[in-house]
């Protein structure tokens, strides 16, 4: 779970960081 859960927290952070620019565009 460890490892699943860190995974899970840096895809998350991973896609609000290439989302953010997306927004700002539009």
């Amino acid at each position: 779970m460890g490892l699943q859960g860190k995974t899970f927290q840096m895809w998350k952070f991973r896609t609000m960081v290439v989302n953010a620019p997306c927004f700002s565009n539009n």
